[in-house]
């Protein structure tokens, strides 16, 4: 039996414009474990835009493996001038 496990995703800063959505919360849904740029990739993102994820509040590289339903925070980059 296939475990299925939702995975919140916030996004964090200016690059949820570049989101398709443009929204600060989304819901993946996951059959299998992925890495936290896999599930970036299933929002229609690039990894690259971000400088940091935290799952349940913990700092994780782009490479960890989600195999669990969490929250997953994405931060972009500080921006201004």
């Amino acid at each position: 039996m296939t475990a299925v496990f939702v995975v919140t995703c916030r996004v964090l800063g200016h690059v949820r414009e570049y989101v398709p959505g443009n929204r600060e919360v989304y819901e993946v849904t996951l059959e299998r474990p992925e890495t936290i740029a896999q599930i970036v990739g299933r929002l229609g993102s690039d990894p690259a835009l971000f400088v940091s994820a935290l799952i349940d509040g913990q700092a994780r590289l782009k490479d960890f493996l989600v195999e669990r339903a969490c929250e997953l925070v994405l931060v972009s980059p500080a921006a201004g001038g």
